[in-house]
């Protein structure tokens, strides 16, 4: 008999970690090659796998519900967990930026309207919502995978009909061997999730294993993923890095729906990350609903302005600084809590895959 507590627990997990990321992957497989690219993405499905459990075992360690703010001081200390806790807050605006960098595109795609006006279009869109109350929103995340998923199955069918050849390899020098790594921690990372993963674990009186749904939960979004870049690679192998404005040999109406569903999928992403900082800078920073309403409203649409960056750079910048920083802090929290744990030989490695995604994004930033 089927597990439903199982179920809704890797839903959860496989929803969250599915998002923007996806339509920087198949122009990171043009340029590794298939067979890097794959194991690539199923190393860093692997890797999070174990942040993933890690973290679970922290929130373990307390029947009470807590941000990751809450755990960050408890093991690294107050002052240090407040930087943490704030670098998590600003990862969450730069992702917000991405978004807003990435749905002019789709925009133009669907309804012809692109720069500026596509901006703040979206913008607009995305703002009024976020101040919807939470109990109308229950619904967002379904609408938001549900987008992505058909926007996966609708390239998977028409690229089955193509045989376009897909490079398997590619030569690689050591800019391209640690290209994927931004983008890659970007597309797997679900911690947000795991809170409540854990609260439907103790709802279902442990009825499933946690392990279990987070493997599970890790590696579905990794599947969806490469079978999206495969999908695309062979509706056009040169591939730009926004992956659905490339597939202009689609017919007109299929090209626009695909448009309009990358939208959807942007705008639920958006609205729901821009509801989560509004609150964590109400209930972590107590400061008062206008000042985080401004600041959620505005600081998006001021890093754009002034950045004028592109959503590959955007997102790597955000995987191999801020997911990296977090990676490295998940880890450490998780030695601390289990000095002792049989698992403890991975975390040199762990640490390895993390430091070196921060240090070449730092170095792509000066070269």
């Amino acid at each position: 008999m089927m597990n439903f507590s199982l179920l809704s627990a890797v839903s959860v997990l496989a929803s969250t970690i599915i998002g923007a990321g996806i339509f920087s992957l198949p122009f990171i497989f043009k340029n590794v090659g298939l067979l890097f690219g794959a194991f690539y993405l199923f190393l860093f499905a692997a890797v999070y796998g174990a942040i993933h459990y890690m973290y679970v075992r922290v929130l373990q360690t307390t029947e009470e519900k807590h941000q990751f703010t809450y755990f960050a001081e408890k093991y690294l200390g107050t002052r240090l967990g407040k930087i943490v806790g704030g670098a998590v807050l600003l990862e969450l605006f730069f992702v917000l930026t991405a978004y807003l960098v990435l749905a002019p595109q789709f925009i133009s795609i669907a309804i012809g309207i692109s720069g500026w006006q596509a901006l703040i279009l979206f913008w607009i869109l995305g703002s009024i919502v976020i101040f919807i109350p939470s109990r109308l929103l229950g619904w967002a995340d379904l609408f938001g995978i549900g987008s992505i998923l058909l926007i996966v199955g609708i390239i998977v069918m028409r690229g089955g009909q193509n045989a376009a050849l897909i490079p398997a390899a590619q030569p690689l020098n050591w800019f391209l061997f640690l290209l994927p790594f931004g983008p890659l921690l970007f597309s797997l990372s679900g911690r947000p999730a795991l809170a409540s993963i854990v609260e439907e674990w103790r709802r279902a009186r442990k009825s499933f294993s946690l392990g279990g749904a987070i493997l599970l939960g890790t590696f579905i979004p990794a599947i969806v993923y490469f079978f999206f870049v495969v999908g695309v690679l062979r509706l056009n192998p040169f591939v730009s890095p926004e992956a659905l404005t490339s597939l202009t040999t689609l017919p007109l109406f299929l090209y626009s729906l695909l448009g309009a569903l990358g939208i959807v999928a942007l705008w639920t992403s958006y609205f729901m990350i821009g509801i989560s900082a509004r609150d964590t800078i109400q209930e972590d920073m107590r400061a008062s609903s206008w000042i985080s309403a401004c600041t959620v409203l505005f600081l998006p649409l001021i890093l754009v302005v002034i950045s004028s960056t592109t959503f590959l750079s955007l997102i790597s910048f955000i995987g191999g600084i801020f997911l990296a920083l977090e990676g490295v802090v998940v880890i450490t929290m998780w030695r601390r809590a289990f000095p002792q744990h049989s698992l403890r030989n991975v975390v040199l490695p762990l640490y390895s895959v993390f430091v070196a995604a921060f240090l070449f994004e730092i170095l792509r930033l000066f070269i």
